[in-house]
């Protein structure tokens, strides 16, 4: 269980020394509808899509990149991707190729909470000392190489760390009111305390606070003071997930329940898929709505660090003046015209 006064230095990996070979997964999350997006998607290819299913540039969808990523990542076998409902439908050749993994069927959106804490116990049904990594599927991240790395080495941890959540924080370029801030303690996070690479994890840090989507002068102050965009990318044990989702979410976590003693009572290995998809509708009908971000990692501070991704460029393509920037700054020409982002962005912001 959880303690109430989490010591960071000193104590690593209470429930076991080092976790088995092959115990790291990806969690791929693919469950959003991209609201803020809608209008230049329909107008361009003239159907309601959400943007992790769209190509932008080149050949590949968001969510395609994403689930590249994750299987340079992780093992086979060991990727979950957690989509909406009537997802399936924007898929291309490629998802159906094994790389998206085992594929959850969300029956409705109820947040971002629900589809990492779905996933999470189906991932503990099959392997409970699993090491996980969160990934959105809906944003830009360059170069992959040096992400891995970074990814990495939140793995390794996450690992060490068995109570600690691994935040990687996006290195800010001005002071945005549109994202989440991670304020950290000023001072790395120290295993041995003598000052070196090895004894220090580099750059982690201890999470001071949250911020989320704050005013222009708080922004401009946590710019100054050196905290990092909030990524959603998330390195921890599935074990603390859970926890976690007991701590604040205690009536949607009981309803996780219900399908898994469902399988326990039809005998396992993951029962018959209907009885499944006939659980989920069950469970999802009455669920509360919540948002990982406010209703765990905001109130989960202590048990919280924060991992600079240095030399990696991020963005949230939440907007399309966003893509249109980034493409610019890489001198690639996007797959929509441009005239409608540009367009639909002046009466969204104006």
């Amino acid at each position: 269980m959880l303690s109430d006064t989490p010591v960071l230095n000193g104590r690593a990996c209470a429930s076991r020394p080092e976790a088995p070979d092959g115990s790291r997964w990806a969690m791929i999350l693919s469950g959003g509808e991209g609201t803020r997006m809608r209008p230049l998607i329909e107008r361009w290819l003239g159907e309601d899509r959400p943007k992790q299913y769209c190509t932008f540039t080149g050949s590949r969808s968001m969510l395609q990149h994403t689930a590249d990523r994750a299987a340079e990542l992780v093992k086979p076998g060991r990727v979950v991707t957690v989509i909406g409902h009537g997802h399936r439908r924007f898929f291309g050749p490629a998802d159906t190729e094994g790389r998206l993994g085992r594929i959850l069927d969300q029956p409705s959106n109820r947040g971002t909470a629900a589809g990492i804490l779905l996933a999470a116990t189906d991932i503990f049904e099959r392997d409970p000392f699993a090491t996980v990594i969160i990934l959105p599927s809906d944003h830009y991240i360059h170069p992959d190489s040096q992400f891995r790395r970074c990814v990495n080495h939140a793995f390794s941890l996450a690992e060490r760390f068995d109570d600690r959540l691994i935040l990687l924080g996006a290195v800010p370029s001005r002071p945005e009111i549109d994202y989440g801030w991670i304020e950290s303690s000023p001072r790395p996070a120290s295993v041995n305390g003598n000052g070196s690479e090895n004894g220090t994890l580099h750059s982690a840090a201890q999470v001071k606070g949250f911020h989320e989507k704050p005013v222009q002068a708080v922004a401009e102050r946590l710019l100054s003071q050196g905290s990092l965009w909030n990524t959603m990318v998330i390195a921890a044990k599935v074990k603390l997930l859970r926890e976690l989702g007991w701590r604040y979410l205690p009536q949607m976590m009981e309803r996780f329940e219900f399908p898994r003693r469902l399988l326990h009572a039809a005998g396992h290995p993951m029962a018959r898929e209907g009885s499944r998809r006939e659980a989920l509708e069950y469970v999802y009908r009455s669920m509360e709505t919540a948002d990982f971000s406010r209703a765990v990692l905001q109130r989960a501070g202590p048990w919280s660090m924060v991992l600079p991704m240095r030399q990696v460029e991020w963005c949230d393509w939440g907007r399309p003046e966003r893509v249109i920037e980034t493409l610019e700054f890489l001198g690639v020409r996007p797959a929509f015209p441009i005239q409608f982002a540009r367009e639909l962005d002046e009466v969204l912001v104006g």
